[in-house]
């Protein structure tokens, strides 16, 4: 399994829909658990950025947010893209070419991001963090 989104999920997953904000402390964590190797991050340049506008002008559906997220599957030419948020749902076959599936993972209800199994990072000091956020994810095709 790969899990390929865009580095905007960084920012976001201090606050899931629902949820209260994820504190401070669970800064290590979260850089832990987007180092595992199933996951690929996008990066959002001005070229996804417009495509992502563009989907906003014909969508009125989608936020900002969303739409940075549906242009980066549609530029990596992925077939499914896995949300638990129904106004993208809805869009499910009308967006990109071929046309992007849009739906519910294969799981009952939104996970955590970690639990103490899913930290299997070791600790990472700050040196490494930083390096860390210059390297370039390739092509996991």
């Amino acid at each position: 399994m790969v899990i390929v989104t865009s580095a905007l999920t960084l920012a976001e997953v201090v606050k899931a829909k629902g949820q209260p904000r994820l504190k401070r402390e669970s800064e290590r964590k979260i850089r832990n658990f987007f180092k595992h190797e199933y996951i690929v991050l996008i990066d959002v340049d001005r070229k996804l950025a417009e495509a992502a506008r563009q989907l906003m002008w014909d969508h009125d559906l989608l936020n900002h947010k969303d739409a940075i997220h549906v242009a980066t599957a549609i530029r990596g030419l992925f077939d499914q893209l896995d949300t638990f948020d129904e106004p993208m749902i809805k869009l499910s076959g009308k967006l990109g070419n071929p046309p992007l599936v849009i739906g519910r993972p294969n799981l009952p209800e939104q996970t955590e991001l970690f639990s103490d199994t899913a930290d299997a990072g070791e600790d990472v000091s700050e040196d490494d963090a930083e390096e860390n956020e210059d390297e370039e994810v390739g092509d996991e095709s």
